[in-house]
């Protein structure tokens, strides 16, 4: 196997999932990650594509509790982070993807704890994205107290054939 067909892979097994299975999986990954990190003060979070763990379930509970919640978005090769206070603050980017609308975009240089997707994670927490690497430069130039991918068990494997300039997140909440 490689990081082409692995990557084949993992889209076809998230493609069978229906949205209850989804949510129970988000819903239940948001428990343990609220209880392991709703006490820091800043985030970093993701709009769900393909099937990928929801993580508005975190954002939902962020939001209640004031705390300072940041959507990438992409621009050219890079990612931006934009602050958002509700879901009224994303809109249709890059790929359909809900991102933060342009006004909300700050200059920010760290982040306590930032949720990574990811198409698979290894036994050594390196992620496997979707090849174009906007993460793994993004998480190469920002400091970030806690990188923590979100995933469903499944996506756990022994390798994703890491490269030199592959991010590796500090640990993986599953279920």
């Amino acid at each position: 196997m490689n990081k082409q067909t692995l990557r084949s892979s993992m889209l076809s097994q998230r493609a069978a999932l229906d949205k209850a299975a989804i949510d129970v999986a988000s819903q239940q990954i948001a428990k343990v990650f609220l209880d392991r990190y709703g006490q820091y003060e800043s985030f970093l979070l993701y709009s769900p594509v393909r099937g990928e763990v929801d993580a508005a379930y975190i954002a939902q509970e962020l939001w209640q509790a004031g705390k300072t919640v940041f959507y990438p978005r992409v621009a050219g090769e890079s990612l931006l982070l934009g602050v958002c206070k509700s879901f009224d603050d994303l809109e249709a980017g890059y790929k359909g993807i809900l991102e933060p609308k342009l006004a909300n975009i700050i200059n920010c240089k760290h982040i306590d704890v930032a949720v990574i997707p990811a198409l698979a994670f290894d036994t050594d927490n390196y992620r496997l994205g979707y090849g174009k690497g906007f993460y793994d430069r993004f998480l190469a130039a920002i400091t970030i107290a806690h990188k923590v991918g979100i995933a469903y068990r499944w996506q756990i494997v022994d390798t994703v054939y890491p490269e030199t300039h592959d991010q590796r997140v500090d640990t993986v909440i599953v279920y």
